[in-house]
């Protein structure tokens, strides 16, 4: 048996933050329901540039395998009725809209406590719920660049340089260490703490190699 058997998962996830988290907890044994959009479905669907069928790329699947799936319009009165329902039903929901969309869909903490109150409620976001930086897009090459990472990487006579691929996806694993059964509350998880420019300091203005530990 699998730790997390038995457990209902909500992800209003899209793109690669909140689905990674939600498909690890999947393979923990949780039960896991995505909500897509009507006809487009998730962003990451389309992304097949490096391989995969139309609508099922590479890295949806990565990010999206063994999960089930349904398709609502949030935006709609008798979407948001469903998705209550099955706030109702579950035991976490997770979501990385953009701070302040969940209130506009009436479905960001305060209004869905009410329907289920051992509600564990996760929000993603890359530069958190408040602050000057709430309404920035939290995209892997932007917390790159701020953190100084991209100065790192790439050749000494060059200009700074993305990492091929995606890096901050894993600080949604932190999202585990939260669980707590039986427990309701709101986790609020920033996508940027991963590449904080803290630990990147000492070595961010010179092109020298990192240490290694």
């Amino acid at each position: 048996m699998r730790p997390l058997e038995g457990t209902k998962i909500l992800d209003l996830s899209h793109a690669l933050a909140g689905p990674f988290c939600t498909y690890h907890l999947q393979l923990l044994g949780a039960e896991v329901i995505k909500v897509e959009r009507p006809e487009l479905g998730d962003d990451f669907r389309h992304y097949v540039e490096h391989s995969g069928p139309p609508t099922l790329s590479a890295p949806f699947v990565a990010a999206n395998a063994g999960k089930r799936s349904i398709t609502i319009d949030l935006k709609s009165p008798a979407g948001l009725e469903i998705v209550q329902k099955l706030i109702e039903q579950s035991d976490v929901l997770v979501e990385n809209f953009r701070p302040g969309v969940p209130a506009k869909l009436g479905l960001d903490w305060e209004n869905v406590k009410p329907l289920n109150e051992r509600l564990i409620y996760c929000s993603i976001s890359g530069f958190g719920q408040t602050g000057e930086l709430r309404d920035w897009a939290a995209y892997d090459h932007i917390i790159q660049a701020m953190s100084g990472l991209t100065l790192l990487n790439g050749e000494p006579d060059q200009g700074p340089l993305k990492v091929g691929s995606p890096i901050v996806l894993p600080v949604t694993s932190r999202l585990m260490r939260f669980w707590q059964p039986c427990y309701s509350a709101r986790i609020p998880v920033l996508a940027n703490t991963l590449m904080s420019p803290c630990w990147m300091r000492p070595w961010c203005w010179r092109r020298t190699p990192l240490p290694v530990f």
